[in-house]
């Protein structure tokens, strides 16, 4: 038997595809687009580059974890720190969503580790890159990245590839890799050293 398409199929490329335009972290000034698929194709990035070997529940986990913001939108964290029983109802929807869709996944407890911790460090890379280009009204979210990410870790919760990852890149400040490929090869990222590279092992 073939593959057949259905509406259910055709309904959650859709929803997808719209989720994507989905703009984050909107109560912060930024420059240009921080949008649901931008945050997702980094995440997944940074789980494919992390962990050694993802489930694909995890790993379409980590790209729809954010699909049912299509209607519920990106409700900003202090909101949801502030109100605990708020984020709690929004959490609930969200879940629903994403069971009507379809999307939903059933992940192990330490695969929903690694969701956490691709979600939380994509939102710090983005703000360090902001803060790079002179933003420095995304500086609070970047601690509060840090704040988490560095509880996790106490807390032994925190993936040991993301915390070797998340130590070596916090040492330096962001800076882009050359435009030209060829110094990219050479030099590999700047101010990276190579006493650091066995972070990774």
């Amino acid at each position: 038997m073939g593959w057949r398409m259905n509406k259910a199929t055709i309904t959650q490329v859709a929803a997808t595809r719209e989720a994507g335009t989905v703009r984050r972290a909107h109560i912060i000034p930024h420059h240009g687009v921080y949008n649901v698929a931008q945050h997702s194709y980094g995440a997944a990035s940074l789980l494919l580059l992390l962990n050694p070997d993802p489930s694909i529940a995890l790993v379409k986990a980590v790209l729809w974890h954010d699909v049912a913001e299509r209607w519920m939108g990106d409700v900003p964290a202090p909101v949801k720190m502030r109100q605990p029983e708020l984020a709690e109802m929004i959490y609930d929807e969200e879940e629903r969503i994403l069971g009507a869709l379809g999307l939903a996944q059933d992940l192990r407890t330490e695969e929903v580790l690694w969701l956490r911790a691709v979600d939380t460090l994509d939102l710090w890379l983005w703000s360090r890159e902001e803060e790079a280009l002179g933003n420095r009204a995304v500086i609070p979210i970047q601690r509060a990245c840090e704040g988490i990410l560095e509880e996790r870790e106490k807390a032994g919760i925190l993936p040991p590839s993301v915390s070797k990852f998340y130590r070596a890149i916090l040492r330096c400040p962001h800076q882009r890799l050359s435009d030209f490929f060829d110094e990219v090869a050479i030099n590999g990222i700047p101010g990276f050293t190579e006493a650091e590279e066995g972070l990774g092992e």
